[in-house]
């Protein structure tokens, strides 16, 4: 389906010789774009529910780009002939969103937005006393360990976890004999026993409470992010379409410029 209206025909001649005319220029909008993810499929995926931090730490690398896209394009000469300044016109300058995800989303965040660990340490109080509840208890629980080798003289003494049962202390069955009086036996195992204690059994509580509640805590406050981040869901859109004509238009001013292409003359007869 290519273009066939001579008036949008010439408008985009107009814009590739803007573009020719200042190699500098062209050459500093390439670069900038050279940050941009796909915007149109990260706000897709976003406005359906389905986008995750990876996708907010693209849209706001993305939107960073703007301000000075837009500083390069608007012309002081108001008599802009090249429409350049119309498609400046519809960059929408993003910052405090862009700030706000960058502050929020942390370097590196996981796929899944329901596992934790998607915001930065010091975003939210809240969260930083439910993170540091549950490492202070597995630090407790690195220590117990050591403890309890020390108390029953068993060097093999493990405390283990697994989603069934929770924490317990394995002991190899050569050891049996030296367990404790206050170790619950919890379960029997080809090469030995798991125990429980009353003390191990309260950390466990803290620690996986601590967890769980930090989880639903940031799945909670990303969906919040995420609709406030919708509310610029036109803008964003109207910015990412902008940018991908800029692209294309500096795409094509490049390959003019590379092979020293000249502007054809159209009209509307086909000779």
């Amino acid at each position: 389906h290519p273009l066939r209206d001579l008036d949008a025909l010439t408008q985009r001649q107009d814009m590739i010789a803007a573009f020719l005319d200042e190699p500098m220029l062209l050459s500093q909008v390439r670069t900038l774009l050279k940050e941009v993810r796909d915007l149109e499929r990260t706000s897709s995926r976003l406005s359906q529910g389905s986008g995750n931090g990876r996708d907010l730490q693209a849209l706001a690398t993305s939107l960073e780009v703007v301000p000075s896209l837009k500083t390069l394009l608007d012309p002081s000469d108001q008599s802009d002939p090249s429409n350049l300044t119309d498609l400046c016109r519809k960059l929408h300058d993003l910052t405090p969103l862009c700030q706000e995800i960058q502050r929020a989303i942390c370097d590196e965040p996981p796929m899944q937005i329901k596992e934790g660990g998607v915001f930065r340490e010091g975003w939210l109080p809240e969260l930083d006393e439910l993170r540091n509840a549950s490492t202070l208890g597995r630090q407790w629980i690195a220590d117990l360990q050591a403890q309890e080798i020390e108390r029953t003289g068993i060097k093999s003494l493990k405390i283990k976890y697994n989603a069934v049962f929770g924490y317990f202390i394995e002991i190899t069955k050569a050891n049996v004999g030296s367990v404790p009086a206050d170790y619950h036996r919890k379960q029997t195992t080809v090469n030995g026993e798991r125990y429980i204690t009353d003390e191990l059994k309260r950390m466990e509580d803290k620690i996986l409470g601590s967890e769980e509640r930090s989880k639903a805590l940031e799945y909670e406050q990303f969906i919040e992010l995420r609709s406030r981040v919708l509310q610029h869901l036109a803008h964003i859109q109207e910015t990412a379409e902008a940018i991908a004509v800029l692209d294309s238009l500096g795409s094509l001013a490049e390959t003019a410029r590379l092979f020293n292409y000249t502007r054809p003359v159209l009209n509307e007869t086909r000779n």
